[in-house]
């Protein structure tokens, strides 16, 4: 047969480099009837591999699966030799400045190709995101905000322009609805000005927060946007027992047929009631929402795990073994008992940086 041969760039590229998602655990659900959302999204993705710019913005509720689609279209994605970069907003971003790019120029600075950008472009990004930048390059330059920001915008199309080259890049800006307006002007004049740069913005949200404001300067003719449904019936109930242990499935107690009435076809939802039903052995007392459910959920972990969570969730992104370890003045070996107890159910699970900790926005704000 025909034999395709790949750039040995490429080849070493896909060797050397880790993907920043977590790879799926062997006991995770599967992901369920989003075949036509990853299709969408690939679409996109074939118009940035003809050289030009393109974004996509997935909308939905929280819990809908947004991040879940992400994460498959992603991983489609890296086997053809995309490289994504991710930044995750949480809701005191909205008042923190430059937020989405405060978490983005570092990786980017990092990225392969970095440094074909000019000196004086990565000298100002670093003084954006670092403390205690010592340099001279930018001495001589103005320090008033108009040319500060004129020097940001387009040190940040040079950057950009150096790490694509070196190969196309698929951009993630997760939970756009809590976007800073600084970031948000930003990132509209790039998506403006960049237009020839393979690099695939692929943005979430829910319509809540700066949602309307986000909708004002990037309209849908601007940037497409796909709304993420609620699962059907059947789909519900695939993925209801998938999510129940497998020696359940095995018995003759029957599946809650009204799991689609109560969940709605919210995935998240779909598996917090199947942790119920899986703990308790019925939904008759079932909460009739899905906060009530997540409150009793944590109510049943032990009183060292339930510490566990709240720290995670008021660190957020700063959320990692070793700072919520400090923090609860525990022993490394406690924290990991905690986390294994912790992660059986679901709520929280080791992230894409080496000993970071993420928790689902909707359970960082319920315990907030």
């Amino acid at each position: 047969g025909k034999t395709i041969g790949l750039p040995a760039r490429l080849l070493r590229r896909r060797i050397s480099e880790q993907p920043v998602y977590r790879a799926p655990r062997a006991d995770e659900p599967p992901l369920i009837a989003r075949a036509d959302d990853i299709a969408w999204l690939n679409a996109k993705l074939d118009e940035t591999s003809v050289g030009q710019c393109c974004t996509a913005m997935l909308v939905g509720p929280p819990g809908i699966g947004k991040t879940a689609v992400v994460q498959a279209f992603v991983s489609h994605a890296e086997m053809r030799g995309w490289r994504f970069i991710e930044s995750r907003l949480q809701p005191s971003d909205v008042d923190r400045p430059m937020s989405v790019f405060v978490e983005l120029f570092p990786a980017l600075l990092k990225a392969s190709g970095a440094l074909g950008a000019a000196p004086e472009s990565i000298a100002q990004l670093r003084r954006l995101v670092e403390f205690h930048v010592v340099d001279d390059i930018l001495a001589n330059k103005s320090q008033e905000a108009e040319a500060v920001q004129a020097r940001i915008r387009e040190s940040t199309l040079d950057l950009l322009d150096a790490v694509t080259h070196e190969g196309p890049l698929v951009l993630v800006l997760e939970d756009l609805h809590w976007v800073d307006r600084q970031s948000l002007r930003l990132l509209t004049w790039v998506l403006e000005h960049a237009t020839k740069a393979p690099v695939l913005w692929l943005l979430t949200a829910r319509m809540e927060g700066r949602f309307a404001d986000l909708r004002d300067v990037l309209p849908a003719d601007r940037v497409p946007s796909r709304t993420i449904e609620p699962l059907g019936r059947s789909s519900t109930m695939a993925l209801f027992r998938a999510c129940i242990p497998e020696a359940q499935r095995d018995t003759d107690q029957p599946v809650p047929e009204h799991a689609y009435d109560v969940t709605g076809g919210n995935p998240l939802f779909i598996r917090e009631v199947a942790g119920h039903w899986a703990e308790t052995g019925g939904t008759e007392a079932l909460p009739g929402n899905l906060k009530a459910l997540m409150r009793g959920r944590v109510a049943r972990l032990p009183a060292a795990a339930q510490r566990v969570l709240h720290c995670c969730a008021v660190l957020g992104r700063f959320a990692s073994v070793p700072r919520v370890s400090v923090v609860l003045e525990i022993s490394t070996t406690e924290l990991l008992a905690c986390i294994e107890e912790v992660d059986g159910l679901g709520l929280v699970g080791l992230g894409g940086e080496p000993g970071s900790l993420s928790l689902h926005d909707l359970w960082q704000e319920e315990l907030i």
